[in-house]
């Protein structure tokens, strides 16, 4: 029997299209995401929408693709792609027709309504002297002012949550002398925080005399000088220190105590206690004396103390001075006679680095002893010291002495065993008063021929020095040679011819 086919099997049938069947991006895959996201597939107009958590970057994600059997996908899917705009994915395969699926990745409007920081920044606001950062206590915003600040025309700079906006506005000039409220209306539009911002100016913790001036002293002005704690002034010869009324103007908000503008009596040194706004203190030392005075005296023993204390970090109660005291009846080493400073001696276990020239001031002193094995220079002021009779530098470092020691017209005494001196300057041979002269154990290798000159010398040491030839003026002094001078010389030394 004969079959025939009818004309519809001869049509070919018509290919079906490549397919995407699951469209992924998977947390293992992408380091932003916390949780696997499932796109949806609208195959009728092959699109493929994603839906990722607000904030997730978009530019490099790598999707897992599910596709159709013997389907190839381009770009290939074992790539990551930057889906800030929508991306055509292409399917194909053989004997399928291809695709072109559009992916959407859509990130949902995010519902943080959060202030991160607010700051008010000194290049903004110049009567700051810092940036001021708000601390945050829930949605309490609490700003701390230095003393004094001007809080009422500041410009914060506030970040807040992405996407978010805040109101009042950012960068917005304000007055923070009473609370602000900021509302911060999130992405969604619905979800909103308000934050309050509290302001407080902290009470002043400086406590600080910044002048401390007489108006009218005898019809003039006089202005102290302010040195850490010690407030220091010399006033003329003869003026009367009774009754003296101070001006005296602290850091904002402090007090002082004595009072400003209360009449005091500065004979000694008195204390005045400042103490803050905050209830810190702190004390302050005045010294208001008049030249040529046991208060100027003071002053340049209190130069010398402080001085060679910051020369050498051994000392430990050094001198036992004591600043503070009302007197220096107690301070070691120094005697007073008739209200003045008469002598000054330190002792071997005390260094001294450094005579300031202000010792010239102690224009009553008349006995200076120094052996420390530390000073190495006399400063020229030595010279104004006319009432000094015994000087006394025994084991110092000292290389030359002032032509200015030649003005010690009251000297008796100028002993300088053990030093480092190479010369004596001629200067010397003015001493017309000087009874003995110490020059053994040093670097000499002349001497000066005006030594001659001091017909009341008595003794003159020259051992121990390199010096082995005498110039025969100064020999002539000696008892041998019908002089009154005791001259001590190492075995080997001469006398010049």
């Amino acid at each position: 029997m004969l079959l025939s086919c009818s004309s519809d099997d001869s049509v070919v049938q018509e290919q079906e299209f490549a397919k995407i069947l699951s469209f992924k991006f998977l947390a293992s895959n992408n380091d932003d995401l916390q949780v696997d996201i499932s796109a949806t597939i609208n195959e009728s107009n092959k699109t493929i929408t994603a839906i990722l958590p607000a904030h997730t970057p978009i530019t490099f994600l790598k999707p897992l693709i599910k596709l159709s059997k013997g389907v190839n996908v381009f770009p290939n899917q074992d790539f990551p792609e930057n889906f800030t705009n929508p991306v055509v994915y292409k399917v194909s395969g053989d004997n399928y027709r291809e695709s072109k699926y559009t992916v959407t990745v859509i990130r949902e409007d995010s519902k943080e309504s959060n202030i991160n920081s607010f700051v008010i920044k000194q290049n903004a606001n110049p009567n700051l002297e810092l940036d001021i950062s708000g601390s945050f206590d829930d949605k309490i915003i609490r700003l701390e002012f230095n003393a004094g600040t001007d809080i009422t025309a500041l410009i914060p700079e506030i970040t807040i949550s992405q996407g978010a906006i805040i109101n009042p506005e950012n960068g917005l000039k304000q007055d923070f002398t009473n609370p602000i409220e900021y509302t911060i209306t999130a992405q969604d539009g619905v979800t909103k925080k308000t934050y309050t911002v509290v302001s407080s100016i902290l009470k002043s913790k400086k406590n600080e005399i910044t002048s401390f001036v007489f108006p009218d002293i005898n019809g003039q002005r006089y202005e102290a000088n302010i040195v850490e704690s010690n407030i220091v002034l010399e006033l003329p010869e003869g003026t009367n220190l009774s009754g003296l009324i101070p001006t005296i103007e602290t850091s904002l908000n402090a007090n002082v105590s004595p009072e400003s503008g209360v009449p005091q009596t500065f004979e000694n040194l008195i204390q005045y206690e400042v103490t803050a706004e905050d209830g810190s203190k702190q004390t302050y030392t005045v010294n208001v004396y008049t030249a040529n005075s046991i208060g100027a005296d003071r002053v340049v023993l209190t130069e010398f103390y402080e001085v060679n204390k910051k020369l050498d970090n051994l000392f430990n109660g050094y001198l036992n001075w004591d600043l503070s005291a009302p007197t220096m009846e107690n301070w070691e080493g120094v005697d007073i006679i008739n209200g003045r400073v008469s002598s000054l001696s330190i002792t071997f276990d005390i260094r001294v680095y450094e005579l300031p020239p202000s010792i010239g001031k102690l224009s009553e002193l008349k006995f200076l002893s120094i052996g420390s094995f530390a000073l190495q220079e006399i400063p020229k002021e030595i010279g104004n010291l006319k009432k000094l009779s015994n000087l006394h530098l025994t084991g110092n470092l000292i290389k030359e002495l002032p032509k200015e020691i030649g003005e010690l017209s009251s000297l008796l005494f100028l002993i300088l065993t053990k030093n480092k001196l190479k010369t004596i300057p001629p200067e010397v041979g003015k001493l017309e008063n000087l009874r003995f002269l110490y020059l053994d154990d040093n670097n000499l290798e002349v001497l000066p021929n005006e030594i001659e000159a001091l017909s009341k010398l008595r003794t003159l040491k020259l051992e121990r020095n390199p010096i082995t030839i005498i110039p025969k003026e100064i020999c002539a002094l000696s008892k041998e040679n019908g002089g009154n001078t005791e001259i001590s010389l190492d075995i080997d030394d001469i006398c010049e011819e």
